[in-house]
Order: structure tokens, then sequence, then C-alpha cells
């Protein structure tokens, strides 16, 4: 049975979240899955289930950043005003190396809530590496809060431009939460033949073909 994530919002700016999967990134989608006779990323399962995994709010309108006496800045519709803020440099923060340490946040307007006992991860759009910014990640327990709030992100130096209507600003993963326990395991020489050459489990697409379980995200 699917669980069931609820997104909860009391003003809307018209970008409501969705699938992940709505919103692979065109270069991602534009990739061969061959080139020499070489498998590349793109028959990368795990590369392709984080970018898939989950849900993605979105901006609502274009949104112009420029720098200003090497500070930046941006501009946005009167309608959407509040979705982006500029804040002050976080003391003590370790600013993501290439960007600028004024950053800003968004604030979509959106809540998450979730079943009893599951969390989620809030994450900038996986392997999109295409994006001006870097949202910083949090987790939340979805299941016992659940009002909208913001999230800090930063701005490429240099990046003069407009994120476009509709980017992903945001990828959000429900998981349940455990208690877990570590341990360290030597494995044995005969699950080391497993991974060799001629192996079955390294041929081309053996995972996403035999041991690969999707999830859906509607």
């Amino acid at each position: 049975m699917n669980k069931k994530i609820e997104f909860v919002s009391l003003v809307t700016f018209n970008n409501e979240p969705e699938s992940a999967i709505k919103h692979l990134p065109s270069w991602y989608k534009k990739a061969k899955k061959y080139s020499n006779n070489f498998s590349t990323f793109k028959n990368c399962v795990p590369f392709f289930d984080g970018m898939y995994s989950g849900y993605v709010i979105v901006t609502p309108c274009d949104i112009e950043f420029y720098e200003e006496n090497e500070k930046p800045n941006f501009k946005i519709d009167k309608e959407f005003d509040g979705f982006v803020t500029l804040r002050s440099p976080m003391n003590e923060f370790l600013v993501p190396d290439g960007f600028h340490e004024h950053h800003f946040a968004w604030t979509p307007q959106w809540g998450v809530r979730t079943p009893s006992g599951y969390s989620c991860i809030y994450i900038n759009p996986m392997n999109n590496f295409s994006l001006p910014f870097v949202s910083t990640s949090g987790i939340i327990n979805n299941d016992k809060v659940f009002q909208p709030g913001s999230i800090p992100f930063f701005i490429r130096k240099g990046f003069n431009g407009i994120i476009p209507k509709g980017t992903p600003i945001i990828q959000i993963i429900p998981f349940k939460r455990n208690n877990w326990k570590s341990k360290k395991v030597l494995i044995s020489s005969e699950d080391i033949e497993h991974f060799k050459p001629g192996s079955k489990r390294i041929e081309n697409n053996y995972y996403r073909n035999n041991l690969w379980e999707k999830n859906n995200y509607e």
C-alpha cells in the first residue's frame, strides 16, 4: 500500500510540489547511454535514483539575480514578494567554495505532512550541478510538524542572470525513522568472486535488471 504524503499551504505561490521525475534537467535527458561503446552515467541506476526520488518545489516565476558592489541581489515580480529574501552572512558558517557569503532564503509557503514515524530529508536537487545556487540541507520529523518554513541558499559568485520559472529549488524525500547500529564485517574470498571480471554481478545493467527496486512518487 502506498504511503501518503501531504503538501499543505494557506497561500500558494503557484509552485505546487511535484514528483522529482517530472523535473529531470535537460542535460540529463539529452545525454547518451553509450559513448565509444562504453556505458555512461546515463546507465547508472544509483545516479538516476537520486535524481528521481521524492518530490521537488519549484520557483513560481522568473527570478533575476545580479551582483552590485560585489554583493548579490535579486529582482522578483511583486506578486511573489516574500518567496526570496536576502540575508546577512551567517557567522562561523562555512560558505560553499565559489559562492557569496551573503545568502538568501526560499520561502515556498508549502508545509509537508507525513504518516506517523516518517521524516523528510530536504536537499539541493541531487546531481543537478548546472544550478547557480546551493540550497542547504536538513531533516524534519514531518509527522510532528508541518508548517511552512524557509530554506537558506547561496548564489554562485559571478552569476548575473535569471533562474527560470519552474526551476527545482529543493528536493524532498520521505523516509521511515529507525534506530541503527553499525557493524564492521570482513567479506570472504567467495564474496569477492562475485565482483571479479566475468561475474554476472558486474554485467551491464545487472543491478538495474535484477536487484533494483523502483519506488513510485505520485
